[in-house]
């Protein structure tokens, strides 16, 4: 279904294979198609809340808790507000961010970094002194 999802989306380079997006042969996606689908998702008020929050109490149904916390070292910096970050051996350390400074806002995607949070950190701070907004 999720495939159907992102062939009315428009996204051509994105497959997926499994729920979890863990290594599989044929799932694969592009930082174009990330940023697409990022800002679609960020839409949502609820999905945007949820992947700004640096940790969070999960309650099962049974009413035992567990505290989840990211593993997004940019994250609760003032300017970092999400989105996803991950590691698998094919795809190498990614991370999709959402920063915020002055007013603009910008999704970064890094994908198959030495070093995910550096190099987002370095590119969205280019990409702030840089940028001329209209």
């Amino acid at each position: 279904k999720m495939n159907g999802q992102v062939d009315r989306w428009g996204l051509r380079e994105t497959n997926f294979v499994n729920p979890t997006g863990l290594d599989a042969d044929g799932a694969h996606s592009s930082a174009h198609d990330l940023t697409i689908l990022a800002s679609i998702l960020l839409q949502n008020k609820f999905f945007t809340d949820t992947v700004a929050m640096p940790r969070a109490s999960i309650q099962t149904l049974s009413g035992k808790r567990y505290l989840a916390t990211t593993t997004n070292q940019l994250l609760g910096n003032g300017v970092i507000y999400g989105i996803k970050t991950g590691f698998t051996l094919q795809a190498g350390e990614s991370l999709l961010s959402l920063a915020k400074r002055d007013g603009h806002e910008l999704i970064g995607v890094v994908l198959n970094s030495p070093d995910r949070f550096k190099e987002s950190q370095s590119m969205l701070n280019w990409a702030f002194a840089n940028y001329i907004w209209k």
